[in-house]
């Protein structure tokens, strides 16, 4: 009696569908919605950069980024990311433990980068020996930025709110920074 029920059941169901395929495609897509918006991922792999052990070039590292709905936050997650540093332990960071990314925003193809001050002056560049650190830093957030939001060319930085003309030996910076691409370890 069951199965005559079961099959009873079965016969009524498939003669609704046959009689309703509008019914179908539309339970069909939102099935479809539904999976794709359950295995949405929040991040995305972008590339960040950082030195080589000998401090002379940068090197790309793949990183998941938190997914933004915008550009300029998009490009605070990269800033704030590559100031955490590196994973691979062959690559080393050059910013400061303490380094932090206070605001941000962008002007045409500009971006404008307000960090802590410690981010860059809390280094003895005296001391590191390394008349190309300040440019390392420097090129780091820019390459890092450029590289994975195609339409901004040139970062400008400023440190707790104050443009600095210079950051160790390398500067004029007021401009901004472009890309440098041949800092890049091949």
């Amino acid at each position: 009696m069951t199965m005559k029920r079961l099959k009873g059941l079965g016969n009524n169901i498939l003669t609704i569908l046959q009689k309703n395929k509008w019914l179908v495609a539309v339970i069909i897509l939102l099935l479809i919605l539904l999976i794709s918006f359950i295995t949405r991922k929040n991040y995305y792999y972008g590339m960040l950069f950082y030195t080589d052990s000998s401090k002379t070039k940068l090197i790309a590292e793949k990183r998941a980024i938190l997914r933004e709905k915008n550009k300029i936050d998009r490009v605070g997650k990269i800033v704030e990311e590559l100031l955490l540093g590196p994973i691979d332990p062959s690559l080393v960071n050059i910013f400061p433990i303490d380094s932090k990314l206070i605001s941000y925003s962008l002007e045409n193809d500009t971006l404008l980068l307000n960090l802590d001050r410690q981010t860059f002056l809390s280094i003895d560049y005296e001391k590191e020996n390394n008349n190309l650190l300040p440019y390392l830093q420097l090129q780091s957030i820019v390459i890092s930025v450029c590289f994975n939001e195609r339409s901004i060319k040139n970062v400008r930085f400023y440190f707790d709110g104050e443009e600095y003309r210079f950051i160790g030996n390398y500067g004029p910076i007021t401009n901004g920074v472009k890309p440098d691409w041949k800092i890049l370890k091949k």
